[in-house]
């Protein structure tokens, strides 16, 4: 018990040390090169491997092996490293008496995911109602995928998106609540004075950015805070009869 608690604190700084993975890319691996396994460990040995790499938590519901148990007792020599979404591995164990033995195991991962609905074109602001979270097979090829669809708001697809796809970070880009040259409804406040007036954003920024809006009525450019989606106020501003100065 004790080598396993070590084989997993040495899981844990081997991800810290890895460099982060490229957006959209699949799960980092876990480290398996030295880490003990008992004749019985199975499906649940690997879910606290991962639970414990990935730092508490674990994207996956459930993992299904065939065989459901290693059946060998010994120390993991190669894979060094195992991907989640691998649909199998052969794992090299090195027994107590030395000898070396290799057992052949396939792998069904599950997963809760964001799946559309229907066909998401590219370019469309995605809508929830094309949205459903489903606990399905996962592939590595699926990459990074979302298990909450209140992580796709305000996003647009990269790309089209099929009907019962899982959604993955490379299927989506961020939109900002302004974007340059939206219209925006400027809020200028000084003292008891508050004024609503339009203006054209001449940044794109999220929610406290400040960026550079222009006043046609008034001909001039002045920096605001945004503080909603086509809203902002402007940021040491004067409100008198002749307008915002």
């Amino acid at each position: 018990m004790t080598m396993k608690k070590t084989a997993m604190g040495f899981l844990v700084l081997c991800l810290v040390a890895c460099a982060a993975p490229a957006r959209g890319a699949a799960y980092p691996p876990v480290h398996l090169e030295g880490v003990q396994v008992s004749r019985d460990d199975g499906a649940s040995f690997l879910m606290e491997l991962l639970t414990t790499a990935y730092g508490g938590k674990t994207p996956f519901s459930r993992i299904v092996m065939e065989p459901e148990v290693f059946g060998v007792f010994g120390e993991i020599v190669t894979p060094d490293k195992l991907t989640p979404g691998s649909p199998s591995a052969t794992f090299r164990v090195k027994t107590g008496s030395g000898r070396i033995q290799a057992v052949t195991v396939r792998f069904e991962w599950h997963a809760p995911m964001v799946v559309a609905t229907r066909e998401i074109a590219r370019g469309e602001i995605i809508p929830a109602e094309a949205l459903d979270v489903r606990v399905a097979t996962y592939s590595r090829s699926d990459g990074r995928v979302f298990a909450d669809i209140s992580g796709l708001e305000g996003t647009r697809a990269s790309r089209r998106i099929r009907a019962g796809s899982a959604l993955s970070h490379r299927d989506v880009d961020v939109v900002y609540l302004v974007e340059r040259r939206d219209p925006v409804m400027v809020l200028a406040r000084s003292g008891f004075v508050t004024a609503s007036l339009e203006g054209v954003a001449l940044e794109g920024g999220d929610r406290g950015d400040l960026i550079e809006v222009r006043i046609p009525r008034y001909r001039n450019d002045r920096l605001a805070v945004i503080t909603g989606r086509g809203k902002v106020e402007l940021v040491g501003t004067q409100v008198g009869r002749e307008g915002v100065k």
